[in-house]
């Protein structure tokens, strides 16, 4: 089998996605699998590093995000990915609209982890299990923490470590 492409995508790729991210890294090599993992934004932001709230907060949940730089998500760059991840609708919409990422493989986190039956099988599977009992209503998003007091970028970390944990468990475990 070849390795499992796994994307995240968020706004700016300053905080949810690359933490994310790193917390699924972190998680699949735990688990022993093969898994490639990157994250871009909808934004052009030259490389920029991430918030300094993103880098605080990582290392609670053991991702050092010193050296990660922004990426802005480019045309075609999702058509071979195996998971596409996103934290609001929007980010979903233009992975698949604007990179070419497959709408069955593309979720927001919540929703994903919510749809994902636990159980054993392959990755791919268990994807697309979730993309048929998906609904198009009502899709679970996680707020963008830029702008918000401390203590609730701490509580939209927790919640994405916690979501991006249970996923790669899901999937890998």
């Amino acid at each position: 089998m070849s390795t499992f492409r796994a994307v995240f995508v968020c706004t700016g790729n300053r905080f949810r996605s690359p933490l994310a991210a790193g917390v699924f890294r972190n998680e699949t090599e735990r688990l022993g699998a093969d898994v490639e993992v990157e994250s871009y934004g909808l934004l052009e932001l030259d490389g920029t590093g991430p918030l300094h709230e993103a880098l605080e907060l990582g290392t609670a949940f053991g991702v050092d995000l010193a050296s990660h730089r922004s990426r802005a998500l480019q045309p075609g760059v999702l058509t071979t990915a195996d998971l596409v991840v996103g934290f609001e609708r929007i980010h979903v919409a233009a992975a698949v609209v604007d990179a070419g990422a497959r709408r069955d493989v593309s979720f927001t986190l919540p929703e994903l982890v919510q749809l994902l039956a636990p159980g054993t099988g392959d990755a791919r599977e268990l994807i697309r299990a979730a993309a048929a009992r998906r609904k198009a209503v009502d899709v679970p998003e996680l707020e963008d923490p830029l702008g918000r007091p401390y203590r609730r970028q701490g509580e939209i970390a927790a919640r994405a470590a916690d979501l991006t944990t249970t996923l790669a468990r899901r999937l890998f475990g």
